[in-house]
């Protein structure tokens, strides 16, 4: 037996042979229990090295069919990767770490030859137009293709008990793969410890590497702002500010650094920053602090379409008309309704095409076993009106 290389070592032999070409993406290796015998090691060393390369995202474990493939190293070695490495006292080559095609045919084979059933989380912790604006995408897209949908209906999770009783309902869904908001990422990894099923998760903020290279649909809101900003600075605007909605469960950090560094980097000194929770009273204070300052804005981006409706009452009441004597670019959600009398300059996000974006994502997963990490960002789209230019 040959017990002379680590876990560590193996995992860098079989990086180096997975570099070589041609592409090995998509392909399922040898049971860690024929390539430890081929090789001549403990089973525990390989099974210690596919865990190394499962954490760098290059293997995927799939329950119940094997380990694949997702993605081919880079290395720097990698155009001249060997196709054959000494892994001790024995050769072993990149063709024989693959598992012989006939072998375990895989249960989610395309999903064009049968019929999947598709689990899908909502977010039910901030309902919203536009969360249900993404579900019905995921409903359309789903259907459209001919595939069954179980909805997760989890209660929200307010104690250890309900989070608990949640994992287990989701443990027992036996659905072919999921599409799940981000923020159920962490109730994911506790239903499945080991081998995670495909799923796609739909978020705003966490970059796919937050995700355990899980694919993610994600809509931009920094990307928001820094257009909406640029968009009134090409306007002649140099006191720019930013209305946004905070909450308990929304945290803002994140869009206040973006519309500071952005605003550095336009040259602007102003700094004019508040966010508030959804009610007519916070907003009327917060308002109240950007505009009753001698140094006030001359124009705003209000960075929720929601969060509109209640400072276009607030300025109402303190004599400013947007598009008349302040500058004005709003977020905004296609089909959410904005506030009436005015044709606003807005940064549009369609939400339905969020959805059916996470269920083309997903069908991929699962037709390619991981093979494309297909995630993307969703930007708005620039809706001119006449309330960014006065």
């Amino acid at each position: 037996m040959n017990r002379s290389v680590t876990p560590a070592e193996m995992s860098v032999i079989l990086e180096t042979l997975l570099a070589s070409p041609p592409s090995s993406a998509g392909k399922r290796l040898r049971s860690e229990r024929d390539l430890a015998a081929l090789v001549g090691l403990d089973r525990m060393k390989v099974q210690k090295a596919f865990d190394l390369l499962v954490d760098k995202g290059i293997l995927l474990r799939r329950h119940g069919s094997g380990t694949y493939v997702r993605k081919v190293p880079r290395t720097e070695a990698a155009p001249a990767a060997p196709a054959s490495v000494n892994v001790g006292a024995y050769t072993l080559s990149s063709e024989q770490l693959f598992a012989a095609v006939s072998e375990k045919p895989l249960r989610w084979q395309i999903h064009r030859q049968r019929k999947l059933n598709l689990g899908v989380l909502p977010n039910l912790q901030w309902e919203s137009a536009s969360n249900r604006s993404v579900f019905e995408g995921i409903k359309s897209r789903i259907r459209q293709e001919g595939h069954l949908m179980t909805r997760l209906k989890l209660a929200p999770q307010t104690d250890a008990a309900s989070y608990e009783k949640a994992v287990r309902k989701l443990r027992g869904s036996a659905c072919d793969g999921y599409v799940l908001w981000s923020s159920y990422a962490g109730m994911l990894d506790r239903a499945f410890p080991g081998a995670k099923p495909p799923v796609v998760f739909i978020g705003a903020r966490e970059r796919a590497a937050d995700l355990r290279c899980s694919p993610i649909v994600r809509v931009s809101i920094e990307d928001a702002i820094v257009r909406a900003l640029g968009i009134l600075a090409e306007e002649g605007y140099r006191k720019i500010g930013i209305l946004g909605f905070q909450s308990i469960e929304r945290d803002c950090e994140a869009d206040r650094i973006v519309y500071r560094e952005t605003m550095e980097k336009l040259g602007l000194a102003y700094r004019a920053c508040e966010f508030c929770p959804l009610d007519d009273k916070a907003v009327m204070e917060a308002v109240r602090r950007m505009f009753g300052a001698k140094n006030r804005p001359e124009a705003v981006y209000v960075a929720d379409d929601v969060l509109l409706h209640h400072v276009v009452r607030a300025w109402s009441q303190i004599g400013i008309v947007p598009g008349k004597n302040l500058g004005v670019v709003t977020l905004s959600s296609h089909g959410n309704p904005l506030p009436k009398g005015y044709s606003w300059s807005a940064l549009e996000f369609n939400p339905f095409q969020v959805g059916r974006m996470a269920v083309d994502s997903l069908l991929q997963e699962i037709e390619t076993v991981g093979e494309m990490i297909c995630s993307f960002e969703h930007l708005a789209a620039w809706r001119p009106g006449s309330t960014h230019s006065l």
